[in-house]
């Protein structure tokens, strides 16, 4: 079950791109669904253990 979460915003900035997220939620730590991308913009994908480490974080961010 994907958790969805919420407070979107300003990611970062990276060399001449800033990045806004769009999308936050977190899944099991077995799903690799997060990691498939079909879209022609450019975007980033964070992928990181929540503090139990029994699911992973997933924030989404596109270029502005």
């Amino acid at each position: 079950k994907n958790e969805r979460m919420k407070n979107y915003g300003k990611i970062l900035k990276y060399g001449r791109f800033s990045y806004t997220i769009y999308d936050k939620y977190r899944i099991e730590a077995d799903d690799t669904s997060s990691i498939s991308q079909d879209t022609d913009r450019r975007e980033i994908t964070l992928i990181t253990c929540t503090s139990y480490s029994n699911k992973r974080l997933i924030i989404k961010a596109r270029a502005d």
